[in-house]
């Protein structure tokens, strides 16, 4: 579907140019649509998918923890990685030596507002990688070397600044109307 959804922008948006018909409704789809792509990458999903599936067993909810936690508002992406995110900041489910803070209180409760009935339900992420945004690249890459996540990040930010500041340069100077003789 999203090979189809792209092929369909590509061939119809320069047609109907809805930037300059509906300016106001277009930039909201925009800014939606970041908000939604960005709320994707915050959180790992095999970390999230982890504390919601402890979350529904302790509340005894029946079926298949991927549908209830797919498909229930309390358990929606859009504020659960937003979640994740916030507790998953160093200190949140990681104590100061690197170990997995379990504890209803550090992990579904944080999350989704559900207290443990067992300490099997509390458990923090199991992975490392999904502890403390490790799941990014940068991060994880700077911890497993020891380096700030910063100095890998660095180069490539400024790279990308460089790579637009080019770009839009050329579109200038292409845009530029010839001197008239």
């Amino acid at each position: 579907m999203t090979h189809g959804l792209t092929a369909l922008l590509v061939l119809t948006l320069p047609q109907t140019r809805p930037w300059r018909c509906w300016p106001k409704l277009w930039w909201g789809l925009v800014l939606a649509g970041l908000l939604v792509s960005v709320t994707s990458v915050i959180a790992p999903v095999r970390g999230v998918l982890q504390l919601g599936a402890q979350a529904v067993a302790a509340r005894g909810d029946a079926g298949d923890p991927a549908d209830l936690t797919g498909w229930q508002p309390r358990y929606t992406p859009l504020l659960a990685n937003w979640r994740y995110a916030a507790a998953s900041r160093p200190g949140g489910f990681e104590d100061e030596h690197g170990h997995p803070r379990n504890g209803s209180a550090h992990t579904i409760e944080a999350l989704f507002g559900v207290a443990a009935t067992s300490p099997e339900q509390g458990q923090a992420p199991v992975r490392w990688e999904d502890r403390c945004g490790r799941h990014l690249w940068w991060r994880f890459w700077g911890d497993l070397l020891g380096l700030s996540g910063w100095l890998l990040l660095g180069p490539c930010v400024l790279l990308a600044a460089l790579f637009a500041w080019l770009a839009l340069a050329a579109g200038r100077s292409t845009q530029a109307p010839a001197p008239m003789p």
